[in-house]
């Protein structure tokens, strides 16, 4: 038949069907025009009836219909505000029920009814109810007369003081703050700066220049308390996310969506595993003269099950292979061979959690020896699929087994949050109270970042209480005292799109 290549050989696994795509490792998927099974009818010699040929054929021809799979791999633009087929599956109740909690749809209001002393409404959001309870024992409640838009502390701790000459609030004169002259500041950042890059405590560590502002070089990032429970629209707009987000193949429920097209296909079958057939595919006819004799080598045809042309926002687990040594970095090209696809992807990292709202922290490199999360975009595969990835050489183009691991799903609603933490230098203790600087250089930056959470290296908890002077110092209060050699940081995420990836040629 002019304009098809033409495959004979015996079916194996769950067979074919006309209307599905085929795969051919190498060259991508095509869609059938024709399937003929062949019945052999050597049975009819047996019964002496000598004018039939024992090598003849009798043939059971199916062509595709009406819902023939297309070679699209995303959803059309005239549908995109249309409900279609491509979320296969609706969401169901406990998924449905995560998401209003975590969008607010139905939650009730946040505002504890029982205050403690000294902590105001914005702070209480962090307690967890038991421990509010602990800390009505210790302190007692919140009085009525309280300023409930102002963050104010036990006197003991903080030691704030009213002038009874004009009624400002003030600090004890022994923490009066003198700003440094332009010329001492820049010397004592220097050796700030040169101490930190001798050993950085957090390896997510940036450091700002003297003029530079925090809000305009961490415009994207934005502050949270935990990743586990914080509220993150997975669809948010963003300037880096893909222009083609909204058309990849989206799944609610990966796994009964997995089960019911299987079955499905298991269903529709026309050629049933150990059946001779013979497929005509719609392929160019320059595959021809790359194939090899199949006498040398087997040529093997992929049928594929519905929607795997798709490309989706897919998920694999990787584990560093034990013989190789070398770091792999995140976003670094690499090839994974899942099924029969032969895939070159940048993938993220992530580390393997199960958050309530689904957002997981970014990974800079594999770590040897623990399981990540490596996410690219993909074309979907509904089977238990294992993975293996390489790394190719350019020079000599060999490759060379980097990692293992399993096609594990294909999720949109997972949120990948890269973390940078900004350092700051303790400059004076009294109490709870410190003063910090070079973690910002403006007071803008500070007042900006003022509901950020703080957090130290030793595990110590706290707030910014106010910005002091012109460069960037401010005054914290925390959950404890201070060790004057801890490292006071700041969290700030910002959200990783993954990259679409292109099938391997050899």
């Amino acid at each position: 038949m002019e304009g098809y290549i033409v495959v004979e050989g015996v079916a194996r696994g769950l067979g074919f069907n006309a209307d599905r795509l085929i795969h051919l490792p190498g060259f991508g998927d095509f869609q059938l025009a024709k399937i003929e099974k062949l019945v052999s009818n050597q049975r009819k010699h047996n019964n002496n009836n000598e004018d039939i040929n024992m090598n003849s054929e009798s043939q059971d021809n199916f062509f595709p219909t009406e819902n023939r799979d297309t070679l699209d791999e995303l959803l059309p633009l005239d549908e995109m505000n249309e409900d279609e087929d491509w979320d296969i599956d609706e969401m169901n109740e406990d998924m449905e029920r995560n998401y209003n909690s975590l969008s607010g749809a139905n939650t009730q209001s946040e505002k504890p009814k029982r205050l403690p002393k000294g902590i105001s409404e914005y702070q209480a959001k962090w307690y967890l109810e038991d421990d509010l309870e602990d800390l009505i024992d210790e302190h007692g409640l919140q009085s009525d007369d309280d300023d409930e838009e102002e963050v104010m502390y036990d006197d003991e701790e903080v030691e704030m003081q009213m002038d009874e000459n004009d009624g400002r609030s003030g600090y004890e004169p022994s923490e009066m703050f003198v700003e440094l002259t332009p010329e001492e500041e820049a010397k004592q950042l220097e050796l700030y700066q040169r101490r930190a890059k001798d050993d950085l405590d957090f390896p997510d560590e940036i450091e700002l220049n003297m003029n530079e502002s925090a809000q305009k070089r961490l415009a994207r990032y934005r502050g949270v308390k935990s990743l586990a429970n914080c509220e993150w629209d997975f669809d948010e707009a963003d300037p880096k996310r893909p222009s083609e987000w909204e058309r990849y193949l989206r799944i609610s429920n990966f796994k009964a969506t997995k089960n019911k097209i299987l079955k499905e296909y298991i269903r529709d079958s026309q050629v049933q595993a150990g059946e001779r057939v013979r497929l005509y595919i719609e392929a160019p006819s320059y595959i021809l003269e790359r194939i090899q004799d199949p006498k040398i080598q087997p040529f093997v045809v992929y049928g594929l099950l519905e929607h795997e042309h798709k490309l989706g926002i897919c998920n694999f687990s990787i584990q560093t292979w034990e013989g190789y040594d070398q770091p792999i970095k995140s976003k670094e090209s690499i090839i994974v061979q899942y099924g029969p696809r032969r895939q070159v992807i940048s993938p993220l990292y992530s580390g393997s959690t199960r958050n309530a709202n689904n957002v997981a922290k970014f990974q800079r490199y594999l770590h040897p020896g623990n399981v990540s999360i490596a996410t690219a975009i993909t074309p979907v595969m509904f089977t238990n699929t294992p993975a293996i990835f390489y790394k190719q050489d350019h020079t000599t183009g060999q490759i060379e087994m980097i990692g293992q691991g399993t096609f594990l799903n294909s999720d949109h609603t997972r949120i990948l949050a890269k973390r940078v933490v900004l350092t700051g230098d303790i400059f004076k203790i009294h109490k709870n109270v410190v003063t910090i600087r070079y973690m910002f250089f403006n007071s803008d930056d500070v007042i900006n970042y003022k509901y950020i959470p703080l957090f130290t290296k030793m595990g110590r908890s706290g707030l910014i209480k106010e910005s002091l002077g012109t460069h960037g110092y401010f005054k914290a209060i925390f959950d404890g005292k201070l060790n004057a050699q801890d490292i006071v940081g700041m969290a700030l995420y910002k959200r990783l799109w993954p990259k679409v990836s292109i099938m391997h040629q050899e």
